[in-house]
């Protein structure tokens, strides 16, 4: 009987250290669990704040600025003072120039007249060889970002990455792009930043 009772009690320690054990082991690995999901959220809120950061259009007061209206796109857009607008055609694209009045923003050294450019399409295909485009730049260089926009109700795509700051949207039945000219709003950040954000702000359709 005695041998039984000490038999019992010795495997009665054994199944306590191992579950023992067991419980140290759960509790590590929940602990690491907890650590890694607060880790997770931490970098959530970041990129969370970074996607509000990026999505969002800065309001720029351009009420004393000058506006372009074209009947045959159905679209109006504000630029300031001392700037004008040009028109171009190239193909099937329409291309329309906002410049400032004098060549003072250089792109690798040579002076630029076209400071943004809004384009319209009408091509099928430029939709699709855009899509390429970004897809390539993506898959080679970092910090790239892409957020969703709404320019006066309209949903864009707004791209960032080494070719600058490119807006893109669909409007009747057309292929639209707004840039800075290879990111002169960048590099011009205290004085051209705010004229972009200005600009892309003002688009609007009148049909």
């Amino acid at each position: 009987m005695k041998k039984i009772t000490l038999s019992a009690i010795f495997l009665i320690s054994i199944l306590t250290l191992s579950a023992c054990g067991k419980s140290q082991e759960n509790t590590e690995v929940n602990q690491i669990t907890n650590e890694i999901k607060q880790e997770s959220q931490e970098v959530d809120k970041v990129e969370s704040k970074e996607e509000k950061k990026l999505g969002e259009l800065k309001k720029v007061d351009t009420s004393d600025w000058k506006t372009y209206k074209n009947e045959e796109y159905g679209f109006e857009v504000k630029y300031p003072k001392g700037w004008s607008i040009e028109e171009e055609k190239d193909d099937e694209d329409k291309v329309f120039h906002i410049k400032a009045e004098e060549a003072k923003y250089y792109f690798e050294g040579t002076p630029v007249g076209a400071v943004f450019r809004l384009s319209v399409s009408s091509d099928l295909d430029a939709k699709k060889n855009f899509d390429n485009y970004i897809s390539n730049a993506f898959d080679k260089y970092d910090n790239c970002y892409v957020n969703k926009v709404y320019i006066n109700n309209i949903e864009a795509s707004r791209y960032k990455c080494f070719f600058g700051n490119e807006i893109v949207f669909n409007k009747n039945s057309n292929f639209w792009q707004f840039d800075d000219n290879g990111g002169l709003s960048d590099m011009y950040k205290d004085d051209l930043n705010d004229t972009f954000e200005g600009v892309l702000q003002s688009i609007k359709f009148t049909k």
